[in-house]
């Protein structure tokens, strides 16, 4: 093990980050504070590294194509062993980190912990509180089910009409002007183009184009004439 202390002290020495993390693990604490109502932000933390490593188990299966995207999730579900498992313990886990995460930032916020000199922890918090809402709707979207098709199309009709910003924001949301193959592999995926991203162009044409025009309604219009096309790959 003398590797492991080696390296430690390599990494400490440069990045000075043993001395505030002792600081802060032995900081003395009233004895009345151990309570459940400050367990919500540990608990935060650990379904985020659930989200990470079940995140990076799922990519190694799940293909960003609009093809192939609903396929591999039934490969997931269907073949191989523990998958359905793994993509459970996902999906929930999103869920439950929303709701603690909303807890934590309510508990925060009524027993005044975001007074000073905690004012930027509680920042950051709304930042992070905003990236947890904004990973929740997108990672929804990996489906590529018509669940995740017409959510995306009713939250960018929405965003669409922020304005000056609405047609921009539109277009980073989906990866391009519409919903199709692009905006899976947006999502930090690589995208594996097939021939069926045609179809989804067609399926979602004006969709994110002008999103204060009945965008939903137009795709639905399009949907409509094209579903049965694409009916072997969407989830019905």
């Amino acid at each position: 093990m003398h590797w492991l202390k080696r390296t430690y002290e390599w990494l400490d020495f440069r990045l000075k980050l043993g001395a505030p993390i002792t600081e802060a693990v032995t900081h003395p604490i009233p004895r009345n504070t151990a309570s459940w109502w400050y367990v919500f932000g540990s608990a935060s933390f650990v379904l985020l590294m659930l989200q990470i490593v079940t995140g990076i188990l799922l990519a190694i299966v799940y293909v960003p194509s609009a093809g192939e995207a609903w396929n591999s999730l039934q490969v997931l579900n269907q073949q191989l062993p523990l998958g359905w498992f793994l993509r459970a313990m996902h999906g929930w886990g999103s869920n439950f980190m929303v709701a603690v995460v909303l807890i934590h930032m309510a508990q925060v916020f009524l027993f005044g912990a975001y007074k000073f000199p905690r004012e930027l922890t509680w920042i950051l918090g709304v930042f992070l509180l905003l990236m947890t809402l904004g990973m929740a709707f997108t990672g929804q979207v990996l489906r590529f089910d018509q669940d995740a098709y017409w959510g995306l199309g009713i939250g960018v009709a929405i965003v669409g009409r922020v304005p000056i910003l609405g047609a921009s924001l539109v277009h980073l949301l989906l990866g391009g002007p519409i919903i199709a193959g692009d905006t899976l592999s947006f999502r930090g995926e690589v995208l594996a183009p097939d021939g069926s991203d045609e179809a989804t162009t067609e399926f979602t044409c004006n969709l994110g184009h002008d999103p204060r025009n009945n965008a939903v309604r137009a795709g639905r219009e399009a949907g409509d004439k094209l579903r049965p096309r694409v009916a072997q790959w969407l989830a019905l």
